[in-house]
């Protein structure tokens, strides 16, 4: 008796096994696929002039200043593209100097990891002799580091040397606007704006431009700003003229 309930439970234990060997579950399979995509570079600029510590665009005469006292005036109520320096009163003697203050505001988006770099030349010689200055609109020289805050200018007219003949000792850390070597772009009737305005003017694909801000990587989804002043320099017995219609100011924004 004891026999058959040895063999009775070992048969069950080997059913036992055999059931589960049946019933166990096959091993998985593996494959596996590459993603592949590329993020393309988006970007936008926009510029301000006569610019507020909002970066708002101003729409008042602008308060200038002159080297010396006298030179210039703001001639009536600034509007969006425009940097109005009005009426010049030149020396028959020395040279005299007008400077905007925050007279354009440079906002940059993109997400280029690569980074970026904003350079600006004129689109032709400016009348009369004159030289064009700027100015960061910082303690530092340019190029400058963009930052999401607006920094708007300090100067006055005490910041300026009466009698300077070159930017440079004008205004600390003024630089020189060159004409730019690439190609004069007319759309529709021509004028500033924006990129991707429909009547634009600039200067398309120079080279020799001043750099006045540059960064490292993307803005992270935020815009970040450079602001600068601008100057007329006459030479000592300027010839009275108007300034042209062409005497444009392209801000190109490059990548890195």
């Amino acid at each position: 008796m004891k026999r058959l309930l040895v063999v009775a439970a070992l048969l069950a234990l080997v059913a036992t096994f055999t059931t589960s060997a049946v019933n166990a579950a096959p091993a998985p399979l593996y494959g596996s696929v590459q993603l592949n995509w590329n993020v393309t570079v988006a970007s936008s600029m926009t510029l301000v002039t006569d610019y507020s510590n909002t970066g708002a665009q101003g729409t008042v005469i602008p308060t200038l200043a002159a080297a010396p006292a006298g030179t210039c005036t703001g001639g009536g109520a600034e509007t969006a593209f425009n940097v109005t320096f009005g009426q010049l009163t030149p020396s028959l003697s020395a040279s005299v100097a007008c400077l905007y203050p925050s007279a354009v505001l440079v906002g940059v988006n993109t997400n280029d990891a690569s980074g970026y770099a904003v350079n600006e030349a004129l689109d032709a010689a400016p009348a009369g002799g004159a030289s064009i200055c700027a100015a960061p609109n910082s303690a530092s020289a340019f190029p400058l580091t963009p930052s999401a805050a607006v920094t708007t200018s300090t100067r006055t007219s005490a910041s300026l040397t009466s009698g300077a003949t070159t930017c440079g000792t004008l205004v600390t850390n003024g630089s020189a606007l060159a004409v730019g070597n690439g190609t004069a772009t007319v759309n529709g009737t021509g004028g500033p704006g924006n990129p991707g305005s429909a009547n634009l003017s600039f200067n398309s694909g120079f080279t020799n431009g001043l750099k006045i801000a540059s960064a490292a990587g993307s803005t992270g989804g935020a815009v970040n700003y450079v602001g600068e002043d601008l100057a007329v320099l006459l030479p000592a017995g300027a010839s009275s003229v108007a300034s042209p219609n062409n005497d444009i100011l392209t801000i190109q924004l490059v990548p890195n």
